[in-house]
């Protein structure tokens, strides 16, 4: 079986940061597997996963204060995972975007959201790269 195009939505929002993965295979894509970390601004942070059956919540240490180790537990907690034997890697992830939920309050607040997220994303798809 050939590898299937692999997306990753991220979703930062001021105090959470959530990604879902996703394949695309025909005309709709399909989700496959979702995480999110909330509590940033109010540790502890607490970690959702969700894929087929397997649904957990715990607890985080408090090492993750920042989006960008958020994102990094996330995407660390999707590769790890071995019902997901087809991303093994960021290099295995086709496509990624990156919304920015609205309602945070003052444009400079969003733009520095928006800075880390993108700085985070071009760390991932270039980390291999050189």
């Amino acid at each position: 079986m050939a590898k299937p195009t692999v997306i990753l939505s991220i979703n930062a929002g001021s105090s959470s940061v959530k990604a879902t993965l996703f394949t695309a295979e025909g005309d709709q894509p399909e989700k496959i597997a979702a995480a999110e970390i909330s509590g940033l601004s109010a540790p502890p942070a607490q970690f959702t996963y969700s894929r087929s059956d397997d649904k957990r919540k715990e607890e985080l240490p408090s090492s993750i204060k920042s989006h960008n180790d958020a994102f990094q537990y996330i995407l660390e907690s999707f590769l790890s995972d071995k019902d997901l034997d087809f991303i093994s890697s960021p290099d295995h992830i086709d496509y990624s975007c990156h919304r920015v939920v609205h309602g945070v309050s003052g444009a400079k607040t969003l733009r520095a959201q928006t800075a880390v997220m993108l700085t985070v994303i071009h760390r991932v798809t270039t980390r291999n790269q050189s």
